[in-house]
C-alpha cells in the first residue's frame, strides 16, 4: 500500500501526509468479508490467524478512542468474530518501537538524534522513546483492544526495543539523567 502513489513533488509534509492517507484510507476494507475470508483460511488448513492491528505506520485499523489516525472500517472486530465462529487461534499484531502517525504529539514522542531531528527507520516512521507518554498510549492501546475483541490467544509485539544508538529527545535523556 506505500509506495508510488504517495510521491509527491515538493517538501513532503505532515499535511500532505494526512491528504495522502486520508485518500488511500477511503473505503479501504469496505469490500472485506471476514467471515468469508476466514472460512477459505480455515478450509486451507489453517487453525490460526495473526492480524495486523498497528503497523509501523501508525494507522489503526480498528474502533479506537485513542487516535483519530484510524481506518473508516474497524476490520478487527469483524476478523476476530469470524475467528471465534470458525473455531480458530486469534494473534494481534502491534508494532510497538515504530509509529509513523502525523499527529503532533507522536513527532514530541520520537527518539532523537544529537542535532535533535527524530531517528527514522524502514519508511517514514520514527522511533518511538519508550521514557515518553508514548509507553502509556501503547498500554492504553492494548487493553483497549483486550477489552473491545478479548479473549485472545496473543499479542506479537513487534519491534518492542529502542533504536541502538544513543537517543536525545528529553524523555529518554530525563530517564538517564535520573
Amino acid at each position: 500500500t506505500w509506495g508510488q502513489d504517495f510521491t509527491g513533488v515538493g517538501q513532503w509534509s505532515p499535511e500532505k501526509q494526512q491528504a495522502a492517507l486520508a485518500a488511500w484510507n477511503k473505503g479501504l476494507g469496505h469490500a472485506y468479508d471476514a467471515d468469508r475470508t476466514i472460512a477459505a483460511f480455515k478450509e486451507a488448513g489453517a487453525t490460526g490467524v495473526i492480524f495486523y492491528d498497528k503497523w509501523h505506520d501508525g494507522n489503526v485499523p480498528h474502533d479506537t478512542k485513542l487516535t483519530s489516525f484510524k481506518t473508516e472500517r474497524d476490520l478487527v472486530g469483524p476478523t476476530i468474530k469470524a475467528l471465534r465462529k470458525h473455531g480458530m487461534k486469534i494473534v494481534i499484531y502491534y508494532s510497538v518501537g515504530l509509529d509513523a502517525n502525523p499527529e503532533p504529539r507522536f513527532l514530541e514522542w520520537a527518539c532523537r538524534d544529537a542535532a535533535g531531528k527524530p531517528m527514522g527507520r524502514a519508511f517514514p516512521t520514527d522511533w518511538m522513546s519508550f521514557h515518553s507518554p508514548y509507553r502509556q498510549y501503547v498500554i492504553d492501546h492494548l487493553v483497549e483492544i483486550t477489552k473491545n475483541y478479548g479473549p485472545l490467544d496473543g499479542f506479537w509485539l513487534d519491534i518492542f526495543l529502542q533504536p541502538r544508538i544513543i537517543s536525545y529527545d528529553r524523555y529518554t535523556k530525563a530517564a538517564f539523567e535520573k
